[in-house]
């Protein structure tokens, strides 16, 4: 049994040091990677995105990521973390109707997001006058489950900046999916999709969203370490006390 919680604790943080490594550049700076984010220690890593350059700041294993939303259809609309490679194309949703885009990838553990605004833009492909409302949850492929909305008001444009603040006990669970919900009000809207047309952003506080940051990882390997250590060194002495 031994043998084997020792195995399962050195799975453990190599999955660790695949999810949060840090690559040595050889000059004196290190390339930091969080659940596939990549910053520059000690230097501002650029958010690319339609509404500009943003700066993210030190990097740290709570940061901001990014989904741009396509027109591929998975049972709902997917958006893409970090990925502006897909591409254009539009998704009209009807008066009344609405749209759903999930996450690429589904929440491995329980993801809780902290208090902290979700911000954004979404780009349309006609000016609009009326209202559509943009919703931040959690989606199971059945439910959407809102955790934050905002109505928008047209105002004969066509880019909108999100700005939504969520309930601070958000929370998708292990097997859903972030995702995001447009519904139109008053007339149809034609969404940009691809590139970096139309985006939803996480706040500073984003845990690492699908995957647990690293100390919860480490703390599990060394928990199991410390098993497999009471079991390899403490029962023995004790069968040899017992003997003698």
């Amino acid at each position: 049994m031994k043998k084997w919680i020792a195995l399962a604790a050195v799975i453990i943080i190599i999955i660790a040091l695949s999810i949060y490594a840090i690559v040595d550049n050889g000059d004196d700076t290190s390339v930091i990677q969080v659940a596939g984010r990549e910053t520059v220690e000690g230097e501002p890593t650029p958010v690319e995105g339609a509404a500009g350059t943003e700066t993210e700041g030190r990097a740290t294993a709570a940061a901001p990521q990014t989904w741009y939303l396509s027109d591929v259809s998975g049972g709902s609309r997917i958006m893409y973390k970090e990925d502006t490679s897909k591409p254009e194309g539009t998704v009209a949703i009807s008066n009344g109707s609405l749209e759903i885009w999930k996450a690429d990838e589904m929440a491995q553990v329980d993801v809780t997001f902290p208090a902290g605004l979700w911000s954004g833009e979404i780009n349309l492909v006609a000016v609009f006058n009326d209202s559509f409302t943009a919703a931040v949850g959690s989606y199971d492929d059945a439910t959407f489950s809102s955790a934050g909305s905002q109505q928008i008001t047209g105002d004969g444009g066509t880019a909108y900046t999100l700005s939504i603040s969520v309930d601070p006990s958000f929370t998708v669970p292990t097997g859903d999916y972030l995702a995001l919900q447009i519904s139109p009000s008053g007339s149809d809207i034609e969404v940009k999709t691809g590139q970096a047309h139309s985006y939803i952003t996480s706040p500073n506080t984003d845990p690492g969203y699908p995957v647990p940051e690293l100390p919860t990882i480490v703390l599990l390997a060394m928990g199991l370490l410390a098993f497999g250590g009471y079991f390899w060194f403490v029962k023995p002495r004790k069968l040899i006390h017992q003997v003698g």
